[in-house]
């Protein structure tokens, strides 16, 4: 579709033409059609007013986005679905989405506007100061092309005030109310676009049909298939969710669903850095450890990549292509660009660029696509499919259109496998219609027919993807039944326990967690600029590659990449052959007792992947006519519950009617993770002998705070901290606990040198959390810059799934300073515990001839500590790393 509206006088020629040819079914089109509603609708607050008329979402040319009228089994259903409510007073709307009923609650916090191009409600811009500091906050978050901003106060009025005044603005050119489902509240913010898909039944009278779209003054943008298109609201039209109601509920309609923008979520789980692995273990484990402890690892707990290799006599084909579905790429690196001719279609589709260069912190997508593809180029590091290309697509948030338009792009571009290492920022995220066929499109019409393997990260949060009272809900992308769901196992051959479990489970692959070892991929290299004037690494570690790399972020590309090598040997297998052969030759790991009668285990699928097995069956082996599996017609709700048992029961009924029994969460010790106190500093010396002084203070007092990044006012944590042990509430072993209500919590001990614990507890509800760790900050001193060890993590917790963590903090056992400077230059570093360093008077010192340098102190005891960085040649800048462990 282009950027512009197309005229109406070519509406109404494209128009007869339709309604000669289908006479009668309904086509778009005779925009002549009635002003005035024929029934009054709700009295209108304009949530997704269009001031300037436009159409905010399109399709770049992408018209053949899937959906045929309800032929796929999702569309089209007539079962007998309660009406779509609103309920004003509430805020709330319930309706289908997807093949479920959801509903969604006008946030009481946030709204979202859009702004002309190039203009921008942040802080540093000069439109920021038009806005009421009465009603905002001086903070906005951006989701895709939508800002949302927060209100001072929590309530309704302030939030419509606030609402009202940015559309008052003249470079706001639409706003609305942001919402979240009930199980979200504000964790996961839904903004409507103000398109939405339409869908009318086959035998919907056309001047019925077009009478409907007048009365809410939509405007046709798309036309997909006969009665079936996407439309925008207009000036005029109420809000989205409001048309969306008034859809569903007419009889003409089949299918109405607004497009709701969310936030992208990648399911990395990444180790310390501090703790670096020099080998691939999860292509070939031979019990090495390396860095790590030798319990760490078991011999052959890994996805036999290497026997494949060596079976197959190549590392795959150049004829395949793996597209990877991610956060920005660094295409500079030698691992992923390979031979030059490695890398095909390149697009970003936040900026519809082929740049997807990484932004800061946009490290996510570099090591997912090493380990799907790292190339064979004798250095670095190698994929599970080193000689297939790569399609790498960047995506900074989830909507409908944003969905289907990078499917498109993989499958217009000859992807045969999708890699997925991301998800909706909620566990409870419902995938709408368009979304749903948008995956099925790919995975049954892609490859000439074959259809794309596409592979999804099933997540790191502990709990279940399935719905508990019907299973057959696509809630969430790894529930899909045409894609391969991946959990995580670890280097000793268990489940690592942050994974996430369901009966929509296909395999496990290796990666980090539960004593594990992290993955040794691919990272973002270079360096970016530091306010403080000096640069920084960019990527998880310094250098090209990470080795703590890890969570099912890891597994789904390594899946993926074996995926390919399956397709190397057979490129004739479709789609569900690939997925049924993973499946068949897995390998069982972990109890027994975990598989059922058909083999599967809802924690660990059908076992973890052996590329080995795979490309053995899939070259010599009998590969069944496996179909794809059939998308779950929607199960519409009661529309009341029933009230009675039933009359006269057969047995004996017993004392309890019986109910839906939710998956248990596997009952496993609480992971505990480390957490360094880290700092990162940075400058610039111009000549020989200048210096900078830094000073920190390893103090007797210990500071843990703990919060919510987001405030949720519907969540309760807690907080326990206990010196050399894990605390215990339940039998009141710990040394300081803060059980506020609210997440809200503050822990201060004294005399602290050792190691400490902390708990971190859902003691109702769920939602995100920081934590902090800090030592009191040095005394202001004349010529020194004051550095505040600090130690910084955060998360999510769940009462229901994951109620607990654990972060083992020590504070004396090794301070370790390393500094890394421009190459050319000769640096030296000092330091010493109660006055400035000089070069004969030191605790430690690093003098070597070079740029890079680096002192420890093993059991540093308590006080004030001068660190001293001198040029010794050259001119250049530097950073300096300070962690405390």
């Amino acid at each position: 579709m282009s950027n512009e509206t197309p005229q109406k006088s070519f509406f109404f020629i494209i128009i007869e033409f339709l309604r000669n040819l289908f006479s009668g079914i309904f086509s778009p089109g005779d925009r002549g059609g009635n002003n005035n509603p024929p029934t009054p609708l709700p009295p209108d607050d304009t949530d997704n007013q269009n001031k300037n008329n436009t159409n905010n979402t399109t399709n770049n040319g992408n018209t053949d986005t899937g959906g045929n009228n309800g032929s796929n089994g999702t569309a089209g259903n007539e079962e007998n679905w309660p009406q779509a409510t609103l309920d004003t007073e509430m805020g709330e709307a319930t309706f289908r989405y997807g093949n479920t009923l959801i509903t969604i609650t006008k946030s009481k916090k946030y709204v979202a506007v859009q702004t002309s191009e190039d203009r921008s409600l942040l802080p540093s811009m000069p439109l920021a100061r038009r806005i009421s500091k009465r009603t905002f906050k001086d903070e906005t978050i951006t989701l895709g092309n939508f800002e949302i901003v927060q209100a001072q106060d929590q309530n309704p009025t302030t939030v419509d005030e606030a609402l009202d005044e940015l559309r008052s603005l003249p470079t706001v050119t639409m706003g609305t109310h942001v919402y979240h489902t009930t199980q979200t509240r504000n964790i996961m913010p839904l903004v409507p676009t103000g398109e939405l898909y339409v869908v009318f039944k086959p035998d919907a009278d056309t001047a019925k049909c077009q009478e409907l779209l007048d009365s809410l003054y939509l405007e046709i943008t798309q036309v997909r298939s006969v009665g079936e298109m996407l439309v925008q609201v207009t000036q005029k039209s109420p809000n989205p969710v409001k048309v969306t109601i008034a859809l569903q509920n007419s009889e003409l309609v089949s299918i109405a669903e607004p497009e709701m923008q969310a936030p992208i979520n990648f399911e990395a789980f990444a180790l310390p850095t501090d703790s670096l692995l020099k080998d691939q273990w999860h292509l070939q484990n031979k019990g090495q450890h390396g860095s790590w402890t030798s319990s760490a690892f078991k011999a052959g707990a890994d996805a036999k990549v290497v026997e494949a290799w060596n079976w197959m006599q190549s590392m795959g084909t150049d004829s395949i292509t793996v597209a990877v579905i991610d956060s920005g790429f660094d295409l500079g690196h030698p691992d992923l660009k390979g031979n030059g001719s490695k890398i095909v279609a390149p697009w970003d589709f936040d900026t519809d660029t082929p740049d997807v260069s990484p932004r800061v912190g946009d490290w996510h997508g570099t090591p997912c696509a090493g380990v799907a593809i790292g190339a064979a180029n004798g250095i670095g590091i190698l994929g599970a499919a080193p000689n297939a290309k790569f399609i790498p697509i960047r995506s900074a948030g989830i909507s409908d259109t944003l969905v289907e338009r990078m499917f498109i792009h993989a499958m217009n571009n000859g992807a045969d496998v999708i890699s997925n290492s991301w998800g909706a920022s909620s566990p409870d995220f419902v995938l709408s219609t368009r979304m749903i066929n948008a995956l099925r499109k790919a995975a049954t019409e892609g490859r000439g027919g074959k259809g794309c393997i596409i592979v999804f990260a099933a997540g790191n949060s502990n709990r279940s993807i399935s719905n508990a009272v019907n299973p057959d809900t696509i809630m969430g992308f790894a529930t899909h039944p045409n894609v391969i769901a991946v959990a995580a196992s670890n280097s000793r051959d268990e489940r690592s326990s942050y994974s996430n479990y369901g009966k929509q489970i296909s395999v496990c692959a290796p990666s980090n967690g539960s004593g594990g070892a992290g993955v040794l991929t691919a990272d973002v290299g270079g360096t970016i600029p530091l306010p403080s004037g000096g640069f920084g690494e960019k990527g998880y570690d310094p250098g090209e590659y990470t080795s703590g790399f890890g969570g099912t972020s890891s597994a789904c590309p390594l899946v993926a990449g074996v995926c390919a090598l399956i397709l190397s040997v057979k490129p004739s297998l479709t789609a569900a052959q690939v997925k049924s052969i993973l499946e068949k030759t897995a390998d069982k790991i972990g109890a027994s007792g975990d598989y059922n009668s058909s083999g599967h285990s809802d924690y660990l699928g059908f076992g973890r992947i052996n590329a080995l097995k795979a490309v053995q069956m899939a070259r010599d082996g009998q590969v069944s006519n496996v179909q794809p599996t059939p998308i779950p017609n929607p199960v519409p709700p009661p529309v009341t519950p029933p009230v009675t048992p039933p009359v006269t029961p057969p047995v004996t009924p017993p004392v309890t009617p019986p109910v839906p029994t939710p998956e248990p969460t596997p009952q496993k010790p609480v992971e505990v993770l480390d957490l360094p106190f880290e700092t990162l500093v940075g400058g610039n010396l111009n000549a020989a002998n200048d210096e900078h002084v830094y000073k920190l203070m390893i103090s007797d007092d210990l500071t843990f705070k703990m919060d919510s990044p987001i405030g949720d006012a519907n969540s309760d944590f807690d907080l326990y901290v206990r010196k050399n042990a894990l605390p215990e509430p339940k039998n009141r072993l710990y040394d300081g606990s803060s059980v506020n209500d609210g997440c809200n919590e503050l822990v201060q001990l004294t005399n602290v040198a050792g190691t400490y614990y902390a708990l971190l507890r859902a003691y109702q509800g769920s939602g995100a959390y920081n934590l902090s760790v800090s030592f009191s900050s040095p005394l202001p001193e004349t010529g020194a810059r004051l550095i505040t060890l600090e130690a910084l993590t955060g998360g999510i917790l769940r009462k229901e799934a994951m109620p607990d963590i654990g972060f083992k903090i020590n504070t004396n056992k090794k301070l370790s300073i390393t500094l890394k400077g421009d190459a050319g230059n000769n640096f030296d570093l000092y330091i010493k515990r109660g006055a400035r360093p000089k070069w004969n008077d030191y605790d430690g010192r690093g003098i070597k001839d070079g740029a890079d340098e680096m002192v420890e102190i093993t059991n540093p005891q308590p006080g004030t500590y001068y660190i001293l960085v001198r040029l010794a040649q050259g001119s250049g800048y530097y950073n300096l790393w300070v962690n405390l462990s």
